[in-house]
């Protein structure tokens, strides 16, 4: 994405707060106004004591000359200038900080709903981490170097103008000597921005992948203390740590350059406008008052020019992180669905048909080669095979987390003229990896099922075989829990009440089972049985002992559906699935 790209939408992202962005821009004109315009007081204010100065010569005082009411008046007058501008600073600041944080969380807000809207293939072909890393670290970029760079590009913008103006009433002779130097100044600007960007950018990337590998390693902890790995994963992190430093390296010296350069070709103008002013006051074109007076203008004209290389460097840290951001806001989204057909999940059948299914994650690799099914309502239904078979896969399909060739009916509608929302909400899940979050047992049940009653909740609990752990726990279902302090099993059991309490007309069980010990696996099954009672279901399993009652066990080999019946009658045909469940209990 091109800076000027990325910047440009930024910007529209500021457009809503015009208000607050009028207000910081007025008080930007009002603050640097009375800085600017306190200088004449001062120079009014050089001039009278030079004046009493020569005027008191040797032989009077200077204390029976100076007026020192008058002297009182412009010093006052002074502080009272500098404190509103003062004022103006800090309300500025304040108005621009609410106008970045809005729009950090606006940032966070699109990109939450970009979320739910993005195909599963983005997350197949993303690392977790660098996701994560565009939400937090480069949005917190942005608002941050935002925050800095519009306030200040504003207020640098404003004192340049209004500077110029006072340069050329107070004398436009020194006026055209300090212009000399500022195409210098812009030309540095321009050098390095130019230079340093595409650093900023390598800068963004590298720490979203640095990012990527610390979630990989801290989600694989143990796996990798278990293999005595941990040398490994440090040495791969610092070699990602060191690419990371070499690109904030070469950014942050090139966008350094920026100041002492237009500082050292500012101190050139101080030379030129002494040496010119000492001219003109020689030749009585010029007072002394006037010369301080101008030393000050070139100090405020030159300090916004150091400035805008301060904010050049913020916008270009800026306009990589926002160029990240909206590369992820503008990824391609799952097509957009209108007027769709809808099965009420209170009446469905369950009645599911697979025609002529065809997939692959990628087109050229099959999956599922050519898959036909019909399960009846209430069916209990077991997919098997060996790994790499496609049975994820199929379930993936079912629930319209990918689009494939073929048809898939529910209740005699095919789910590609229903809602993806509808789809999902004719099925419960319980997964292999059992998900909890921190929060209360109860809120980890109920999850986002509304109104339920205590009785609903109490029995979903029973019917899952946790009723004893919540009673056991300190304040029962309001205690609050997190992963690391439960049991493999225990989570399952949690996921399956959670199911329970949604209670859709269609479960889906993905190896449910495959991570709990053989003890815990008979209370996860009781459940599991309990749960699919009435309901149509599909059961993906390795261990074969858990679905023996299965009323259709389909064996899937390569894509395909090579084997389909009951466990005593696959047994009998002495098939794939007769030779998966023997090798399973050949002892």
């Amino acid at each position: 994405m091109k800076r000027s790209s990325a910047l440009g939408k930024l910007m529209r992202y500021c457009r809503r707060h015009f208000f607050a962005l009028a207000c910081v821009l007025l008080l930007a004109v009002g603050g640097v106004f009375l800085t600017v315009y306190a200088t004449s007081f001062l120079r009014e204010l050089t001039d009278y004591i030079e004046h009493a100065s020569r005027t008191a010569g040797n032989a009077v005082a200077m204390a029976d000359v100076i007026d020192l009411s008058n002297v009182m008046r412009l010093g006052l007058t002074l502080v009272g200038m500098y404190i509103g501008s003062a004022l103006c600073s800090f309300l500025q600041a304040f108005f621009m900080a609410g106008v970045n944080q809005k729009i950090a969380l606006r940032l966070r807000g699109d990109i939450a709903e970009k979320i739910d809207r993005l195909p599963m293939r983005y997350f197949d072909a993303h690392a977790v981490g660098d996701t994560l890393s565009r939400i937090t670290n480069d949005v917190d970029t942005v608002a941050q170097s935002m925050n800095a760079s519009i306030a200040t590009a504003l207020t640098a913008g404003v004192q340049i103008i209004i500077v110029i103006f006072m340069m050329f009433f107070t004398n436009w002779q020194m006026t055209l000597t300090a212009f000399v130097t500022v195409p210098f100044s812009f030309s540095v600007l321009f050098f390095v921005v130019r230079v340093s960007q595409k650093y900023f950018r390598a800068q963004q990337r590298e720490l979203g992948a640095l990012n990527g590998q610390a979630e990989e390693f801290y989600s694989g902890l143990e796996l990798l203390r278990a293999y005595n790995a941990q040398e490994r994963a440090v040495k791969t992190f610092e070699e990602q740590n060191e690419r990371l430093k070499r690109a904030m390296f070469r950014a942050n010296t090139l966008s350094g350059l920026s100041h002492p350069l237009t500082t050292f070709v500012s101190k050139l103008g101080y030379v030129a406008i002494c040496v010119v002013g000492g001219i003109l006051m020689a030749r009585g074109m010029a007072t002394l008052g006037a010369l301080a007076a101008f030393l000050i203008y070139i100090n405020l004209f030159q300090s916004p020019l150091s400035q805008l290389g301060q904010v050049a460097a913020q916008f270009q840290q800026a306009s990589a992180a926002a160029g990240r951001v909206f590369e992820f806001l503008e990824e391609e989204e799952e097509s957009k669905e209108e007027a769709k057909a809808v099965v009420d999940p209170a009446t469905a059948r369950g009645e599911v048909e697979f025609s002529h299914v065809k997939f692959g994650y990628d087109p050229a690799k099959p999956v599922i080669r050519d898959f036909n099914a019909k399960i009846r309502p209430g069916q209990k239904v077991a997919i098997v095979g060996p790994t790499g078979a496609g049975k994820t896969t199929l379930v993936n399909l079912l629930m319209r987390f990918y689009e494939a060739e073929g048809e898939i009916k529910i209740d005699g509608v095919p789910v590609r003229d229903m809602s993806r929302r509808n789809v999902r909400d004719l099925f419960s899940m319980v997964l292999q990896d059992a998900w909890v979050f921190e929060g209360t047992l109860k809120e980890n049940i109920v999850y986002c099922k509304e109104n339920v009653s205590r009785e609903r909740l109490v029995e979903a609990v029973k019917a899952a075989e946790i009723y004893h752990m919540a009673r056991s726990l300190p304040q029962g279902g309001d205690t609050v829990i997190r992963e690391d302090s439960l049991s493999g099993g225990q989570k399952q059991l949690i996921t399956i009440a959670r199911a329970m309490v949604d209670d859709s007309p269609m479960l889906i069980l993905d190896e449910a089972t495959s991570n709990v010990d053989t003890r815990t696996e008979k209370t996860v099954q009781r459940a599991m049985d309990k749960l699919a009672e009435g309901r149509t279901s599909f059961v993906i399993a390795h261990r074969l002992s858990t679905i023996k009652n299965a009323d259709l066990i389909l064996v899937l080999d390569k894509g395909d559906v090579v084997e389909q019946g009951t466990h005593e009658s696959l047994l009998r045909k002495g098939g794939i699935y007769a030779a998966l469940y023997n090798s399973q209990f050949a002892s």
